[in-house]
C-alpha cells in the first residue's frame, strides 16, 4: 500500500496556484462558511465555500472548506478528489483525519491508516484522530496502542468521557478490570458530554458492571444496576452474577428468571467472572484436568521462575551463520543470562520466558539492562543441531544487534504471551490465581471459572462458564483462530503459511461447503495432544466422503475420492510439510488435491 503522501501525488500533486490573493470579500465568506462549519452545518459550509470557488477555484481555504463539509455528509470520493488538489502541504490534521476514516470505510486500510498516522504526526492531540485510532487498533486487537490512544483522548477537554469509554474498553480487553472500571465509572460522571457525543448510558453502565464483577466488586456492581430499569434482560442477567459473586444465592436465582432466554442465548458469552486458575477444575473434572495437563497446550510457556531448571548450551556456541559470533547462555543463582559477543561488543539481557512445548522447538525472550525486550537468535530444537537460529530470523541480521537477538515491541510482547499463556497479565504475576497455569489452562477456552465453581455450589441452572462442546463451528474456529491464524501480513502463497491450521483450513472446501458443520475439532481432542494415526483421520475422512450415495452421520455424503477411495487422503490432501519453517514440521490444513 502506498503511503498518504504518494496516494495524493501518485494521483494529482497540487494542480495550480493555491490560495493567493483572495479578497477581502473572500475572507469574509470563508469566515461565515467556517462558522458554519464548527457549529455542525456542514450544508451551509458547503454552500459558502462554493460561492467562494466559483470566482477563485484555487482558493485553499475555499477548498479545504469544500472538502471537509462533504467528507462530513459521507461524500468521500468528492472530497478525495479536492484533497488531490489541495495537496499534502495544505492538509491540516482534520483533513488528513476525514481523508483516512473515508479510506478506511471503503476497506482501503493501508492508505487510510497511514492518512490517520499523518494526521497524528500533524497534531497529537487531534481528539478524532486518537478516537478513531483508539477503535481501530482496539478491533485490530492493537491492545497496547489502543490503550496509548484512548488515555490521551482521555485528557483532551471535551473528550474526557469518549476517552474513558475507550479506554475501559480496551483495559477490559487487556484483563484489567480494575482499570476498566475506573476509567468508566469516571466517564459516566459526565452526562452532558456522553450525550453530545451519542453514548447510551445504560450500555456503559453495563459494561461497568461487568469489570466490577470481574474485579470482585460484587456489591458496588449491584448498587450501580439501581441505575438501570431492572425489566432489562442483560441487566438483570448481570444481576445473576454480581448476586452471585456477592454470596446471594436466592436472590442471584430470582435475577436469573428476571433474565429469561438471556443467559443461554451464545455458549460462548463472555462470563464477567475473576480467574481461578486451572488447579481448581481438578477437583471436579479429574479426568478432563490430567489430559489438559499432559498435553502440550498446558506446557507452552516456562516462566521467570522456573527457567532456569530447563536445559541449557554447556558452552559457547558458534552462529551457524557467522562463525565468527559467540552465543552464551548460562544458568545461575536461580536465573538465566544470554551473552553474545560480536568482534569487541557484547550484548546481553536476562532471559524472562521459554517459548513453546519443545515438540517443534523453544525460544526465548530476554530483556536488556534499559528494560527492551528481544527474541533470541538462539532456540533450542528437539534435533541436531540442537542450538540454532530462531525461525524466521534473518540468516544475516541487518546490524550487529540482530545477531544478539530480535526486538520486540510492547505489543508484539503482549501478543507472543496471549497465545502461550492462559491469561498474559498473569503470565509475569504468578501471584495472580491463573499466573500457576504452566501454559494454556482451561480458563484459555472456558473463560474466567470462580463464578462457575460457586453457580456449582449454590446449585444455579446457569454454569457461569463459556460451553464450546455447544458452540457452533465458526464460534470453535474463530476460538482456536486466536492463536493459530495467520497474520494479515502472511499471504496463503507464503511458505510459512502452513503454519497457521485455521486460516489453512478456513480456505479448503471442507471447510466452505460444509454447511457450518466442520471445525478443529471434528479432528481435534484440545484437552489432548494432536493424534497421529493416519487410520484415524481418514475414518473422518470417510464418514462425509464415504463410497455409498448414502447420507453420511456428519451429513450429505461428498463424493468420493477417484484416485483411492479408502486410504492413504494425508498424503495427498494434508501433506506434511518440512522447512517451510525452518527447522519444523507442520501438516497442511489447506484441504485440497496438492500438485507438484
Amino acid at each position: 500500500m502506498l503511503g498518504i503522501a504518494g496516494f495524493l501525488v501518485g494521483l494529482a500533486a497540487v494542480v495550480g496556484w493555491l490560495g493567493k490573493g483572495r479578497h477581502s470579500e473572500g475572507n469574509d465568506r470563508v469566515g461565515r462558511g467556517e462558522r458554519a462549519y464548527r457549529a455542525g452545518d456542514w450544508a451551509g459550509a458547503e454552500v459558502a465555500a462554493r460561492s467562494i470557488l466559483a470566482t477563485s477555484s484555487g482558493d485553499a481555504g475555499a477548498l479545504r472548506l469544500l472538502a471537509r463539509a462533504m467528507a462530513r455528509q459521507g461524500r468521500n470520493s468528492g472530497a478525495e478528489a479536492i484533497y488531490r488538489k489541495l495537496g499534502t502541504d495544505r492538509m491540516q490534521a482534520e483533513d488528513l483525519y476525514l481523508l483516512g476514516s473515508g479510506l478506511l470505510r471503503r476497506g482501503e486500510v493501508g492508505v487510510g491508516m497511514a492518512a490517520l498516522g499523518a494526521a497524528r504526526e500533524a497534531d497529537p492531540d487531534h481528539a478524532e484522530t486518537l478516537d478513531a485510532l483508539a477503535r481501530r487498533w482496539e478491533t485490530e486487537g492493537s491492545l497496547i496502542q489502543a490503550a496509548e490512544a484512548a488515555s490521551r483522548l482521555r485528557r483532551r477537554p471535551g473528550w474526557e468521557s469518549r476517552g474513558g469509554i475507550r479506554l475501559g474498553s480496551v483495559r477490559a480487553a487487556l484483563f484489567d478490570p480494575e482499570g476498566a472500571s475506573v476509567a468508566m465509572s469516571e466517564a459516566l460522571l459526565r452526562d452532558s458530554e456522553m450525550s453530545r457525543l451519542g453514548e447510551d448510558r445504560r450500555e456503559i453502565l453495563k459494561r461497568l458492571v461487568r469489570s466490577l464483577i470481574q474485579a470482585g466488586r460484587g456489591s458496588e456492581a449491584m448498587e450501580r444496576l439501581r441505575e438501570i430499569d431492572p425489566a432489562d434482560q442483560e441487566a438483570a442477567w448481570l444481576s445473576s452474577r454480581a448476586r452471585l459473586a456477592a454470596g446471594h444465592r436466592e436472590e442471584a436465582l430470582e435475577a436469573l428468571r428476571r433474565a429469561g432466554d438471556f443467559g443461554h442465548r451464545d455458549p460462548m458469552a463472555s462470563e464477567p467472572s475473576p480467574f481461578i486458575g486451572a488447579r481448581a477444575c481438578e477437583r471436579c473434572h479429574a479426568d478432563r484436568f490430567d489430559e489438559q495437563q499432559r498435553s502440550r497446550h498446558a506446557r507452552t510457556l516456562v516462566r521467570p521462575n522456573a527457567i532456569a531448571g530447563l536445559v541449557w548450551p554447556k558452552g559457547p556456541v558458534q552462529d551457524r551463520s557467522e562463525p565468527k559470533v559467540v552465543h552464551e547462555i548460562r544458568a545461575t543463582e536461580g536465573r538465566v543470562e544470554a551473552e553474545t559477543k560480536v568482534g569487541e561488543r557484547a550484548f546481553r539481557a536476562v532471559v524472562l520466558f521459554a517459548m513453546g512445548s519443545g515438540r517443534q522447538g523453544r525460544s526465548f525472550l530476554a530483556r536488556e539492562a534499559s528494560g527492551a525486550i528481544r527474541e533470541l537468535r538462539l532456540s533450542r530444537y528437539p534435533s541436531d543441531p540442537e542450538w540454532d537460529r530462531t525461525m524466521e530470523h534473518p540468516v544475516v541480521p541487518p546490524d550487529s544487534e540482530g545477531y544478539f537477538g530480535r526486538p520486540i515491541q510492547p505489543e508484539s510482547f503482549r501478543r507472543c504471551l496471549h497465545c502461550h499463556a492462559t491469561n498474559f497479565r498473569a503470565a509475569e504475576d504468578s501471584n495472580r490465581p491463573e499466573g500457576a497455569d504452566r501454559g494454556i489452562g482451561c480458563e484459555r477456552c472456558h473463560g474466567p471459572g470462580e463464578l462457575h465453581v460457586r453457580a456449582v455450589e449454590a446449585k444455579l441452572p446457569e454454569l457461569a462458564i463459556a460451553r464450546p462442546r455447544l458452540a457452533k463451528p465458526t464460534q470453535v474456529m474463530a476460538l482456536c483462530g486466536d492463536c493459530h491464524s495467520a497474520p494479515p501480513s502472511t499471504a496463503p502463497a507464503d511458505p510459512g503459511f502452513v503454519r497457521y491450521q485455521v486460516s489453512g483450513l478456513s480456505l479448503s472446501r471442507c471447510y466452505t461447503e460444509s454447511t457450518d458443520s466442520l471445525s478443529c475439532v471434528t479432528c481435534h481432542d484440545p484437552h489432548q495432544d494432536a493424534e497421529t494415526s493416519p487410520a484415524y483421520y481418514e475414518a473422518i475422512c470417510l464418514g462425509c466422503h464415504a463410497q455409498s450415495t448414502q447420507k453420511s452421520a456428519r451429513g450429505p455424503t461428498r463424493k468420493g475420492c477417484p484416485v483411492n477411495a479408502r486410504s492413504d487422503c494425508l498424503n495427498c490432501h494434508m501433506p506434511r510439510v518440512s522447512n517451510a519453517v525452518p527447522r519444523t514440521v507442520f501438516t497442511d490444513h489447506s484441504i485440497r488435491v496438492h500438485r507438484p
